[in-house]
């Protein structure tokens, strides 16, 4: 049965295409923080150590209300991720093993009779093999697909256009909880889908302070200029998206949430405008 070629990485950072791959998401990341923060509710939708300081401070002030939105956005968050990483984790299958090839392995052993040594084994692993029409194991490296990424991504744009679509029917000012809460947890959600994409793609694009760390870290060791600039790219991003964000949402709030989704979308695009460049599918 022909499987789908793995998803490879070059080197730490990856392929090429993927570091701009993870700037888009990461800018589409402070966009959709940015608009969490400052409308819907105050919390974020894609830093769960900050929304767990603010169910901290509801919890210890008995702000019940401030809690319950920032464990929303935690919640939605975890949904996310939890349904991502099913779309770009390759499933894990066991051998078919039927009984034909029970019955092989079977005969092979006892023809090897005793005194074959290690015979017997070999003939056990020959009957293994030779069951190969009836396997039809696909083995999971760890490694997503070319066709996980895209999935993932697909999935991720479209939770974003009912994002901006909800955004658009409030013009951006969601007066009332329940439209906050619908709004954060959606985009709550996205964020956690593209976490876990994130995640096997070898960075991150939501949660940075590792990579800043690493950025400061090599600097201050006297490492040499790539590994301290390419790492800030994804940080940069972030608050590109951000910028972005707050001149569209104080220029026209309604259309705000077409930032991340302009990120996200481009993201898509280029991610199928090179399937077979790199990792191909």
């Amino acid at each position: 049965m022909p499987t789908a070629r793995p998803f490879r990485r070059r080197g730490p950072m990856g392929p090429r295409w993927t570091a701009v791959l993870l700037a888009l998401l990461t800018a589409c990341a402070g966009g959709v923080d940015l608009l969490s923060v400052v409308v819907l509710g105050g919390v974020f939708s894609g830093v769960i150590t900050g929304d767990l300081i603010h169910v901290g401070h509801g919890l210890g002030t008995a702000a019940w209300g401030a809690a319950g939105t920032a464990a929303a956005a935690i919640g939605g968050f975890g949904a996310g991720v939890a349904v991502w990483t099913r779309i770009v984790t390759p499933p894990l299958t066991a051998p078919a093993n039927t009984g034909a090839d029970t019955g092989a392995r079977t005969s092979a052993s006892a023809g090897a009779g005793p005194g074959a040594g290690t015979g017997a084994g070999a003939g056990a692993d020959a009957s293994t093999d030779a069951s190969g029409g009836e396997n039809t194991a696909v083995t999971r490296d760890g490694q997503p697909t070319a066709r996980h990424v895209t999935g993932a991504l697909i999935a991720e744009v479209a939770l974003l256009a009912a994002f901006t679509v909800g955004w658009a029917l409030v013009a951006g000012r969601p007066g009332s909880t329940p439209a906050q809460i619908a709004l954060l947890v959606t985009a709550a959600v996205a964020m956690g889908g593209q976490s876990a994409l994130a995640r096997v793609l070898g960075g991150s694009t939501t949660y940075l302070t590792g990579t800043f760390t690493a950025a400061i870290a090599t600097l201050a060791t006297g490492g040499p200029a790539a590994a301290v600039l390419n790492p800030l790219v994804r940080p940069a991003s972030l608050l590109l998206g951000a910028v972005a964000a707050t001149l569209v949402l104080t220029a026209a709030p309604w259309a705000a949430a077409l930032v991340p989704m302009a990120c996200v979308t481009a993201a898509l695009l280029w991610r199928c405008a090179r399937p077979r460049q790199e990792g191909g599918d």
